[in-house]
């Protein structure tokens, strides 16, 4: 094991003992430096204090210390002579402190005003200096206790190399000693590398196994393939936040949800851009009522809807499917022929039905065929006549006029309960209407109004 020569010093500031020790252990160190302080006559002129030759000396760790003495709202310095030309290694400088108190509020501990040692280092005596560790306020222990710490840095190459600690107080009238002891400087071989990464991210960025979560400017120490240091400069831009919303809503049959359409109830999530480019996810709760509205069952002498509804509203789809005042039952019986829709309500929900025409039972129908099952209807008609067939085999419709010329066939291809013919472009008088099935032919005459 290396043996290393300690020095110590004593720094007046706010009842404070300082014991510096700055170490790394590495045979091929360009600098090598040790210094303890019980021998004044080894370091006298050397470490200056303020720019002034520093000898006050009082107990170290254990031994005699290099003793600084402060008191009030002041800053002071104590600084190295000239450490040798760095070979452009890593440097770690190790020293033991502690803090005693010479008059002030009776405490075994540093009081948080106490303050802040930095230690700093430069390329020259007169700096400018840079600052590689700070013990801040709240860090330094029990009063008249020693500690060791350490600090770290790279000098570059074929400069000299400078350390300094800067001693800061904040209190008013209380007197301190910082006593320095047991320093040790050394330097590593040249081999270390760097390198730089930078990333534009939301949130935090996870990089060597720590956790980024603000913008700047940060250096990480890695430890390259020769076991030198690797100091990784990291350029990291956080744009903005990502953000996790929840809502909860209902829809009637289906729901647009930015863009997409959903028609089951279900949680379903949405990933949307903020403007920033961060994610903003949404998680939709969706409660889907289908309500689809069904038929109308004309049994000549009312309408009923097929559905079950908590609301019923008829409307007049001759009238622009106007609502048919005071009809909001699920029956309806009409007391002027026309079409007819029902629009239902369930969970707030509303659909409506396809248009059903109703003829009130006194508006001219006419019953035909042997066992009644034709009828015709208005007889006198309007614009429209309407010819209910219900279930039987039509093959052929014919309006004729009554000077026998034929005015419009209407071939039957398919089976349906009721045929609706337009005769608007007629003029007023005397038609007939004819109806084939196969069993025969049955003709009515007609009045066009």
């Amino acid at each position: 094991m290396k043996q290393k020569n300690y020095f110590s010093a004593i720094i007046f500031l706010l009842n404070f003992t300082v014991c510096i020790l700055f170490l790394l252990p590495d045979s091929n160190a360009q600098i090598s430096y040790s210094q303890d302080f019980s021998n004044q006559s080894q370091f006298n002129g050397l470490w200056k204090l303020d720019g002034n030759t520093a000898s006050f000396i009082t107990e170290g760790c254990p031994s005699l210390g290099m003793t600084i003495s402060i008191k009030g709202d002041t800053t002071r310095y104590f600084t190295s002579p000239n450490l040798q030309t760095s070979n452009g290694g890593p440097v770690e400088f190790n020293f033991d402190y502690k803090i005693y108190r010479r008059s002030g509020p009776g405490t075994y501990g540093v009081p948080d005003t106490f303050g802040t040692i930095s230690v700093q280092w430069a390329t020259s005596a007169g700096g400018p200096w840079v600052t590689s560790k700070v013990i801040g306020r709240g860090e330094h222990g029990q009063l008249n206790q020693c500690y060791n710490k350490s600090a770290f840095f790279t000098p570059p190459v074929g400069g000299d190399v400078y350390v300094r600690f800067e001693i800061k107080t904040n209190t008013r009238n209380d007197t301190y000693w910082f006593i320095f002891d047991n320093i040790v400087v050394t330097q590593g071989p040249y081999c270390a590398t760097t390198s730089t990464y930078t990333d534009t991210t939301c949130d935090s960025l996870v990089l060597n196994g720590k956790t980024y979560t603000q913008s700047g400017i940060y250096v990480d120490t890695l430890v390259n393939a020769g076991g030198c240091d690797s100091f990784q400069t990291i350029n990291l831009t956080i744009k903005g936040i990502s953000s996790l919303s929840y809502v909860t809503d209902t829809g009637c049959n289906s729901y647009d949800f930015n863009g997409k359409i959903y028609t089951q109830s279900g949680v379903y999530y949405d990933t949307l851009v903020k403007p920033s480019g961060c994610d903003s996810i949404v998680i939709l709760d969706l409660t889907v009522n289908q309500t689809v509205a069904g038929g109308i069952t004309n049994d000549l002498q009312k309408l009923v809807s097929d559905d079950q509804a908590e609301r019923y509203q008829w409307l007049d789809c001759d009238n622009n499917y106007a609502v048919v005042p005071g009809e909001q039952s699920k029956q309806f019986t009409p007391t002027i022929s026309g079409s007819y829709a029902v629009e239902i309500t369930n969970n707030d929900c509303s659909d409506t039905s396809a248009c059903v025409e109703f003829i009130v039972p006194t508006d001219g129908i006419q019953y035909l065929g042997a066992d009644q099952h034709l009828r015709i209807y208005p007889n006198p008609a309007g614009d429209y006549v309407y010819v209910y067939t219900g279930q039987s085999r039509v093959s052929a419709i014919r309006i004729i006029h009554m000077t026998g010329q034929l005015l419009q066939s209407i071939p039957v291809t398919q089976i349906q309960d009721e045929y609706r013919l337009d005769i608007s472009g007629y003029q007023p008088g005397f038609y007939f209407i004819e109806i084939h099935e196969p069993s025969g032919s049955t003709k009515v005459k007609l009045i066009k109004q």
